[in-house]
């Protein structure tokens, strides 16, 4: 045995080469047994274990910069660098993070989490580097699939003609998490020397195996000594000694705990991504317009069965968010019902179409908002918090929240086939809570009534207030519960004669907190001259929730039922 003797990315540069292919062997088996074990980024990892072992052998990452482009890829990293034995706290509460982060050890150079910004990070470094006249390596490490989005050859455009010595390693697998798309796919799959790359300003290198260690660490330490911009093009297979990954990469970039022997996924159970996208597909026979759009997130979206049914009106554009909105928008204006289906934390990357695009002239895209709230284990990066408070902010767009399986499909019909202008309809990871009715109609639906104080929620939150509710009827508190179902734009008038009555109020929300709707019916009730005499908005504040499963956020934000029964306890007094 290798890896267990490996503490540190010394323990590697000692290596013969005998030991260092074992060491390779043994971390594919490693990171098959971890994933398996608590689930995580599999395909993309086994992918990337001898690329990352050349790395090692040939950089001192405690001090030269490797920044990677999503870091799906790092897990390999995290084994080599101290951190082996904390993969059984993989992803979860207070355990080892799935993605690159400085905070856990002094070789993550980064935070990586969306796609296509390592080469203008990188290229910072580079810059920084040589102001203060340090000599130390930056890399880049960038798949593929991140090429398709426009920020990546805005790097490396910038890169090519710094003349900052600088390496980007493009690691080709034909993949991002689904198959590539684009005209840069189809060129990369015919490279053979000079390319682009050469016209920007790169040395380039390759295409290499990535799979070989040694052909691998020798051309990096070609690319190490010449001192310039390089692109060193490696190709890799995603899902590399593992059948099942190999065969169907996509379904086994990130997984749930399986059988290592059978490859066995626990089958998960109805989603919200799956009710959307089984919807769409009923509203797509009714009407030749409506498209779906996404922005390589097929699967994780629920438009497989869209993009197989209505393959003309299907259109995947890669990693590139911004691209898809703007798109959305120039389809709309010309007549068609685009529906565009993306992952709140990737919204944040359009913002600038959502309002100059789409907003400005009031033009009837359809934004599904997956993921909305905690997503769990992937963290900081990818929890939806920040899209209900701006796209709440944004002129002509309105905000429908579903709670339920019914009221997911009842509001995507309104929101395709009645509402005018822009709307965006958000719902969460995963499937119904314990509210499964349908009170979509009209802005506000009671739930409950209630004497002594107001509970107000929308989306799945509505669940943990129902569950406060039924708490503090047994400590002899009656609490009305209010659902909002369109959070964006509040009419003064309903928000009136909702709240009307109303002293003590508490608005439970799994957002940020600038800008949330608990803040915007206060101001609201103020200007209208019915200020409330106790108020407490439940939310995330202004931070970043780290990774760990929903239910323990919600404990720890004090978003669960128990802490928002306690703290009505004190508003009721």
């Amino acid at each position: 045995m290798v890896l267990e003797h490996i503490h540190s990315p010394e323990d590697v540069k000692a290596l013969t080469r005998a030991q260092t292919e074992l060491l390779c062997r043994e971390l594919h088996t490693f990171l098959l047994e971890s994933v398996a074990a608590t689930g995580g980024h599999l395909a993309s990892n086994l992918g990337a274990v001898e690329l990352t072992v050349a790395i090692h052998r040939v950089f001192d990452t405690s001090r030269d910069r490797l920044v990677f482009d999503v870091g799906h890829q790092c897990y390999a990293h995290k084994a080599l660098t101290g951190r082996m034995a904390r993969f059984p706290t993989l992803r979860q509460y207070g355990g080892l993070s799935g993605f690159p982060k400085p905070s856990e050890s002094v070789h993550d150079a980064f935070v990586a989490g969306h796609a296509s910004n390592s080469v203008s990070v990188a290229l910072g470094m580079a810059r920084a580097r040589t102001l203060l006249g340090q000599d130390y390596s930056v890399l880049a490490l960038i798949g593929d699939g991140a090429l398709s989005g426009g920020l990546a050859y805005e790097g490396l455009n910038n890169a090519g003609a710094s003349g900052e010595p600088l390496i980007v390693i493009l690691n080709d697998n034909g993949m991002s998490i689904s198959r590539n798309v684009g005209a840069v796919s189809e060129h990369l799959s015919q490279l053979h020397g000079e390319t682009l790359f050469e016209d920007m300003g790169f040395t380039y290198l390759g295409p290499i195996d990535g799979h070989d260690e040694a052909q691998a660490e020798d051309a990096l330490r070609r690319a190490k000594a010449l001192a310039r911009p390089v692109l060193l093009h490696v190709r890799t297979v995603k899902g590399k000694g593992y059948a099942p990954a190999e065969r169907e990469p996509d379904k086994w970039h990130g997984v749930g705990a399986f059988d290592l022997a059978s490859g066995r996924q626990e089958p998960g159970g109805e989603t919200f991504s799956a009710v959307f996208g089984d919807e769409l597909c009923r509203l797509a026979a009714e009407d030749r317009r409506v498209c779906a759009i996404t922005a390589a997130m097929c699967d994780g979206t629920g438009l497989t069965g869209f993009a197989a049914q209505y393959p003309d009106r299907f259109f995947d554009v890669g990693i590139a968010e911004a691209q898809a909105a703007a798109m959305a928008a120039g389809m709309a204006k010309q007549g068609l019902i685009p529906v565009y289906a993306v992952y709140s934390t990737f919204l944040q990357r359009a913002y600038d179409q959502l309002l100059h695009d789409t907003a400005l002239s009031d033009l009837h895209v359809v934004f599904a908002v997956d993921r909305a709230g905690f997503v769990g284990a992937d963290g900081e990066t990818h929890h939806g918090i920040f899209d209900a408070t701006f796209l709440s902010d944004i002129p002509n767009m309105t905000v429908l929240c579903p709670a339920s399986f019914a009221e997911l499909r009842a509001m995507l019909r309104r929101a395709v086939f009645e509402i005018q202008g822009p709307v965006a309809i958000r719902y969460p990871r995963g499937g119904e809570e314990g509210y499964h009715d349908e009170r979509s109609a009209g802005a506000f639906a009671t739930l409950r009534e209630g004497g002594d104080l107001t509970l107000c929620a929308y989306g799945t939150m509505i669940s943990p207030v129902l569950d406060a509710a039924d708490i503090l009827e047994k400590q002899g508190v009656s609490a009305r519960v209010v659902k909002v179902n369109c959070i964006s734009p509040f009419v003064d008038a309903d928000v009136r004669k909702t709240f009307a009555g109303t002293k003590k109020l508490i608005v439970a929300e799994e957002c940020a907190s600038v800008g949330c709707a608990g803040q915007r019916l206060a101001a609201i009730l103020t200007e209208e001259g019915t200020p409330l005499q106790k108020l407490y908005l439940c939310n995330l504040g202004k931070r970043f929730p780290p990774h760990g499963g929903a239910k323990q956020l919600r404990e720890a934000f004090r978003l669960d039922a128990a802490s928002i029964a306690a703290k009505a306890l004190e508003v009721a007094r």
